[in-house]
């Protein structure tokens, strides 16, 4: 009985001790921006799976420290001021790690070994992409130019002076090297191709000037772009091994259908090395504006761009564009691949894939022009002969296009060779290829991947299917409808769709999401059989999922199963573990500097709609929260960012620019509420206020909810959404409106990069559905400035003169509404600001949400910005921030 009382005695200090460590965690600091929060890199693995690399961002401050560990954790190296995964690299073998040094200098690491081989004064480093791991070549950075290729296995070197470029190829055993060399006549640059098992050196090409290099390793052929002693101009020259020098192919200047371009650079080669691929730049003359004529701007109902847009586009450089051309060299002739507004998908066969970019129609406007049937054009590269065939995902050897019909709810795909479509059948039981609901502006799930040019993987809204084109098998659910029947969504690791899988892979890793629990983990499937996938780890974290912000590829190594995943939740921060069986796990990193600040966590809350759907939400709460007290809410909203329960949330100014900082106002005392909303179209507004409203009402049940002390922000489209919300509801004490809309009418014959805002409105996020004369009540039944004089809410606006965004315009016509009826409302405006703050000014701006929302949801002072004002003689001198003794309380 004593031991059990003893027991409980030391139960009780262990937990009251823990309570006083909480609550002495100071809260973040409203006047910090946290730029320099340690954070985690990438990582990068060991092909055997035996050592994993990655950085500590900000570990010294504004440099990293690199960690190099074995996956054991038996083995670790801390490299303060190392180089990022960027520039580290991990050798072929596994049995060196290369990385820079400030000041010129590198390292070079044996794994598994505490020594350190340091060199000065580096340039730069190369190692083979490919091969055995033994040559690494580097540069010193001085006079000479001196390159030094070493072998890592034996430790022995040799060099060449004054190298300017240098690259490996052929699995590391070839180096090509651009040298300068200084003779009697003069300097001039030459290029080598050095065999590294012999140290053969074979000069190709010697002159003035080499601009540029491209190796076929396939085919052993080099091409590049020089300039010859005897020429000026720039040509593009030609060597294989076995040819005693160098071919030149053309000249850069050519004239392709009556127009002149010049070779900008090399491409590539074909897969069969027969042809050389070539970008050009069309050659633009620059014409002198007369001094004596209108200078103007002349806007015509037959223009495909507003004179707005073109000008934008002139200032941006846009004219100045590139096109792909192709050179045979079996004959040299050139043959121009894509024109204005094109761009090169694929080439299969000697046939080029082409896809219309659309930018010769004006910004937003191409859905009504309906100038171009949305189709992909083929073109010959033998004879010039042009197809049209439909726009899609294109098969690795271009047998096939597949692609999704939005309005059927089915996939279509089309046999280039047979031309003929056909539809992957409806009888499949599917649960539909749709992801979500039709307010979001994508519906399908898309391509997987592909096994083969024939085999492919598509998405349904929840599993995977692998469906064979050529008819030859018929189709499995590889997942087996083992997500449908849970409602667990599964995604390949991979986001390419173009990727190619190994055929020869029977098990493939799965990403999987629960979208009601928003439970992330993996998953094995089995490309071969029907049967249920094997589950690996799943439960309340983030590994990561398309869509949501935060997560994380999970990495394999090359040659083993060996895997480092990255794990998060809200209340703790991104960390490596490594597991080799999805069962025992290793952890590799520790950087957690959330635990030094009285954090968050996250709550998924769930309701019901009038409908009976359920809508999900998130309540952030602080660190030290205490059920027994009344805490105020700030409702912060954008779109749906529920999957985001377990998303680390780092600290900051502000979020994306505009919004609240979750975890800086849950740190301070706020709750912090994040409800989906789910639109109907042509009613966004509307749509916002009962997701909203009913989404806060759902907390009204909870005890320690301050029902009469309720807040709303939101950002951009957020920013609107509260302009509406407190001009249609009255439950709330303040809100936040930042670059917010406010009239939807002006807004329609609005500009935003130089183009109409009317595609936006129409069928972009605002999602009207119509034009402003098919249905003009809408627009007015959206537009918050309608219902100005309904607006009992304080409010704080934030708006850009600089908003490329959305018009400033929007908030001044809110604003002085608001202002004229005497309504409690305050506009602040950054002169460096654009569509969002950076730096001071968004210290600046979270400082003043902070004493807005603890005015009057915590009934502290005012400042004096928000009872005095800051006359315009003041700006720059008198921020206004110190409190206001007159104004105690917002009562």
């Amino acid at each position: 009985m004593n031991d059990l009382i003893k027991k409980l005695a030391i139960l009780i200090c262990i937990i009251l001790l823990a309570d006083q460590v909480n609550a002495q965690k100071p809260s973040l600091n409203v006047k910090t921006d946290y730029a320099e929060w340690p954070t985690l890199g990438l990582a990068a693995l060991s092909n055997d799976g035996k050592f994993a690399a990655f950085t500590y961002q900000n570990v010294p401050i504004n440099s990293q420290t690199l960690i190099i560990v074995s996956t054991d954790s038996n083995w670790k190296l801390e490299i303060p001021n190392g180089s990022d995964i960027f520039t580290t690299r991990i050798t072929e073998d596994s049995k060196t790690v290369i990385f820079t040094l400030p000041h010129d200098s590198m390292g070079i690491v044996s794994l598994g070994k505490s020594a350190i081989k340091y060199l000065h004064g580096i340039s730069s480093f190369q190692v083979p992409e490919n091969g055995d791991g033994k040559w690494i070549a580097y540069q010193k950075n001085d006079s000479t130019k001196t390159l030094v290729i070493e072998n890592l296995h034996s430790g022995q070197n040799f060099f060449y002076l004054g190298v300017l470029n240098y690259k490996f190829y052929d699995m590391g055993n070839t180096l090509i090297v651009t040298k300068q060399i200084k003779r009697d006549d003069g300097i001039i640059q030459r290029i080598s191709h050095i065999n590294l098992k012999t140290r053969k050196e074979i000069i190709i090409w010697e002159g003035t000037e080499i601009a540029g290099t491209y190796f076929d390793e396939r085919h052993k052929q080099l091409s590049f772009l020089a300039i010859h002693s005897t020429n000026p101009e720039p040509n593009i020259w030609l060597w294989k091994i076995g040819d005693k020098n160098a071919e030149m192919l053309t000249k850069c200047d050519i004239s392709l259908g009556g127009e002149n371009f010049k070779i900008k650079r090399i491409a590539n080669f074909s897969n069969d090395g027969r042809r050389l691929f070539l970008i050009l730049r069309k050659e633009i003359r620059n014409e002198k504006k007369l001094d004596n004529i209108a200078q103007l701007n002349v806007w015509n109902y037959k223009d495909l761009k507003l004179q707005t847009q073109q000008l934008e586009e002139i200032k941006e450089g846009i004219f100045d564009q590139e096109f792909l051309a192709t050179i045979n060299l079996k004959d040299d002739k050139i043959t121009q691949i894509t024109r204005d507004n094109e761009t090169c998908l694929a080439i299969h066969n000697e046939t080029a894939f082409i896809q219309n970019t659309y930018g010769d129609i004006g910004f937003g406007e191409r859905k009504w022009r309906k100038k171009k049937e949305n189709n992909l054009t083929l073109l010959s590269l033998v004879d010039g002969r042009k197809q049209f065939v439909p726009n899609g995902i294109i098969s690795p050897n271009g047998t096939y296009i597949i692609f999704y019909d939005d309005a059927k709810d089915i996939y279509k795909y089309y046999n280039i060779s047979k031309k003929n479509t056909r539809t992957i059948p409806r009888s499949l039981k599917s649960s539909g290829w749709k992801f979500g609901p039709r307010d979001v502006y994508y519906s399908d799930r898309g391509i997987a991947g592909w096994l083969s040019d024939s085999l492919v993987l598509i998405y349904d809204r929840f599993d995977i299917w692998k469906i064979d084109l050529a008819g030859k098998t018929s189709a499995i659910n590889i997942t087996n409808g083992y997500g449908a029947r849970n409602e667990i969504i599964f995604n390949l690791v991979s986001q390419n769709t173009n990727q190619q899988l190994n055929p020869a892979d029977t098990n493939i890793l799965l990403l999987a999401f629960d979208p009601n629990k928003k439970n992330n983990g993996v998953f094995y499937a089995n490309l071969m059989t029907k049967r249920d996938p094997k589950l690996l780890h799943f439960g309340q974290f983030l590994y990561d999922f398309p869509g949501i912000i935060g997560g994380r590829q999970p990495l394999k190594a090359k040659k083993a199963e060996t895997y480092i995943l990255c794990q998060s939740t809200a209340h703790e921060s991104p960390n490596y573990f490594c597991t080799s069986d999805f069962k025992n796990y290793k952890k590799l990193s520790d950087l957690y500097p959330e635990k030094r600040f009285n954090w968050i966590t996250s709550e998924l809350i769930t309701w019901k709609m009038k409908d009976g759907t359920s809508r999900n939400g998130i309540l952030y709460k602080p660190e030290n929260f205490d059920s027994s007290q009344k805490y105020p809410v700030i409702i912060n909203y954008y779109e749906r960012n529920s999957d985001r329960l377990h998303s680390f949330i780092k600290p900051a100014s502000l979020s994306n620019g505009g919004q609240i900082n979750i975890p800086m106002f849950a740190s301070n005392g706020y709750l912090v509420f994040t409800p989906d909303i789910y639109y109907n179209i042509g009613s966004p507004g509307e749509s916002a206020l009962v997701s909203i409203e009913t989404g806060v009402k759902s907390l009204f049940n909870l005890p320690y909810i301050d029902t009469n002390r309720l807040g709303l922000q939101g950002f951009s489209f957020g920013g609107f959404e509260t302009n509406y919300i407190v001009t249609h509801s009255n439950i709330f004490s303040a809100a936040c409106s930042a670059a917010g809309i406010s009239n939807m009418i002006s807004l329609y014959g609005s500009l935003r990069e130089g183009g109409s805002f009317q595609g936006i409105c129409e069928e972009g996020q605002i999602r009207m559905g119509k034009t402003l004369w098919e249905s003009p009540e809408k627009y007015l039944e959206n537009s918050p400035i309608m219902r100005v004089d309904k607006l009992t809410t304080p409010i704080l606006i934030m708006h850009n003169v600089k908003d490329d965004a959305v018009p400033f315009s929007q908030s001044v016509e809110f604003f002085t509404a608001l202002r004229r009826l005497n309504k409690k409302s305050w506009l602040l405006s950054y002169d460096d600001g654009k569509h969002g703050l950076r730096g001071k000014s968004a210290i600046d701006f979270n400082i003043r949400m902070f004493q807005f929302f603890d005015h009057y949801l915590k009934d502290e002072a005012a400042p004096k910005w928000m009872t005095e004002g800051i006359p315009a003689i003041r700006k720059g001198t008198d921020l206004g921030l110190e409190i206001d003794s007159n104004y105690k309380s917002n009562k």
